[in-house]
């Protein structure tokens, strides 16, 4: 019980003084500028941040590097290849992808692969896809340079993804492509 009044006290005495210091102070304004120069108490060496800092040329030379280098690989190669056991090239029948709701595709998308059909759908069919800006998956390509050849058929408005399409068939419930789908339908 004599711990706690001791406690109690000594939080009483705090309180008390710190209301003293307030009031003896009340008059004095204190004003802190933002901008004040920061002041080292201490270093104890090291590296210095200055590579590191925004400011500094050569930091923003590294960080250019770094994004083209990122930029010249690609995730989109990284998935690669890509398998699709439950889809193949052929025509699209009318019962496929009958259950889409097509005012769900807020964006235009298509399906192909490599090979020469979807190749030749592809410049058949590259204007349309680039007037409407289609999202495009590869479900069955191999290599980076079967990707980029599929990209340069198409061009640099359409943006087309190696995907694994098994799960995708099955939702959509189609077994072939190429297949295109927007909010008027699908184009069989």
């Amino acid at each position: 019980m004599g711990k706690n009044i001791k406690i109690y006290s000594m939080v009483a005495f705090l309180c008390g003084l710190n209301l003293m210091v307030n009031e003896s102070f009340a008059d004095t304004k204190v004003t802190t500028t933002p901008w004040a120069k920061t002041e080292v108490i201490e270093d104890r060496g090291g590296q210095p941040i200055d590579s590191y800092l925004p400011g500094n040329k050569k930091s923003k030379e590294r960080m250019k590097k770094r994004f083209h280098d990122r930029l010249s690989t690609k995730l989109v190669n990284a998935h690669l290849p890509v398998v699709t056991t439950s889809m193949s090239v052929g025509k699209v029948e009318v019962d496929e992808g009958q259950d889409i709701k097509y005012q769900v595709a807020t964006r235009p998308m298509f399906i192909v692969g490599y090979d020469p059909v979807s190749i030749s759908w592809l410049k058949s069919n590259q204007a349309l896809l680039s007037e409407k800006k289609a999202i495009g998956m590869v479900v069955n390509v191999a290599t980076k340079e079967q990707m980029d050849a599929l990209q340069k058929i198409v061009g640099p408005d359409v943006m087309m993804q190696p995907t694994p399409g098994d799960r995708l068939s099955e939702h959509l419930k189609i077994k072939h492509y190429p297949f295109y789908m927007d909010n008027q339908g699908v184009m069989r």
